[in-house]
């Protein structure tokens, strides 16, 4: 499966451990596609001009950062809609791969995990913009609360 055409990504480069591992997570689960390769660069992308590259360590045996070391919160996937998103959780879900939360903070939903190297990813969705609208009428405050799973994997 790939990635939805309209899934918004910026320009960035990623170190890691192991390239082959991180393709499958990259390419196999979340759904980019692989671009050009050159030399131990590769270039994920989605179909736009943004792109992910995929990096080696620089030094021979060097592993990925430790967890909080990498100097990222974490990176974002934005989902054009709520549908899309529970796609790719459908497929996390079947692979067993570890989800670290599932959130709905009242203008998104978000899912959070991480990739091979223990980089965290955010896959989210956000509301309809009437819909953020009107709570905002009310003096939007985000109340983060859980998502039951169930709810986002309904009618795919």
């Amino acid at each position: 499966m790939n990635l939805h055409g309209e899934i918004i990504i910026g320009h960035m480069r990623l170190n890691v451990a192991n390239l082959e591992r991180s393709l499958v997570f990259y390419c196999g689960l979340i759904g980019l596609q692989k671009g050009e390769q050159d030399g131990n660069l590769i270039t994920l992308c989605p179909g736009s001009h943004h792109h992910i590259v995929l990096e080696p360590p620089h030094r021979t045996g060097a592993h990925g950062a430790p967890y909080g070391h990498t100097g990222m919160y974490h990176f974002s996937f934005l989902y054009p809609e709520r549908k899309e998103l529970g796609r790719i959780v459908k497929k996390l879900v079947g692979t067993a791969h570890e989800i670290d939360g599932v959130i709905d903070y009242g203008i998104s939903q978000a899912v959070y995990l991480r990739d091979p190297d223990g980089i965290p990813v955010e896959l989210y969705v956000e509301d309809p913009l009437d819909k953020v609208t009107r709570r905002s009428e009310r003096k939007l405050a985000i109340t983060p609360k859980s998502i039951d799973l169930e709810s986002l994997l309904e009618n795919l």
